[in-house]
């Protein structure tokens, strides 16, 4: 909430994980090309997100308000599946017991920039971390509605909706 926040006040900050040692400054490295184009800096960890380290430049910056727009949605994510009552529980597909794996922040922050990428909401990380036969999953008239009707629903293909196609702005050309 903070770091959405911040992002939406057009605030630089560097995150940085509690088990994270920084053994030289990096702001040289943030602010040199072509990091220095991105308004957001996350390492990749495979096809997901690893938020042990995360910058957000601020400032005037066009793309602002794209960056500003998936901290909220991590935020929505947390919220809409914290705060709607036992509908919403999450539960082992397994054991059945309450479980909250389902909202580990890099799933949920990994969901939210594949849903701005593509333009549309997904929910595969959490979806994969529930009972698939929860009534949550299946809501008509205004709720998830997610996966699509008509949408694979085998955990292989929701699994591939959870990754992210990793790009790097590109040096322009003299």
């Amino acid at each position: 909430l903070v770091l959405a926040r911040l992002g939406e006040l057009r605030a630089s900050v560097l995150a940085l994980d509690t088990d994270m040692l920084v053994l030289a400054d990096p702001y040289p490295l943030l602010r040199a090309p072509p990091l220095s184009r991105c308004s957001l800096v996350l390492p990749a960890e495979g096809t997901r997100v690893n938020l042990g380290i995360m910058y957000v430049r601020g400032g005037g910056r066009a793309g602002m308000s794209g960056v500003a727009s998936v901290l909220w949605d991590v935020v929505r994510r947390l919220r809409l599946f914290l705060e709607q009552g036992d509908e919403w529980l999450l539960r082992d597909a397994r054991s059945g017991r309450t479980s909250l794996q389902g909202l580990w922040d890099q799933g949920l922050f990994t969901d939210a920039i594949q849903s701005a990428i593509l333009g549309r909401h997904l929910y595969p990380y959490t979806y994969l971390q529930s009972d698939p036969r929860h009534v949550a999953w299946n809501r008509t008239g205004g709720g998830l509605e997610w996966p699509a009707p008509g949408q694979d629903r085998a955990p292989k293909a929701v699994a591939r909706l959870h990754r992210v196609q990793w790009r790097m702005p590109r040096e322009r050309e003299q």
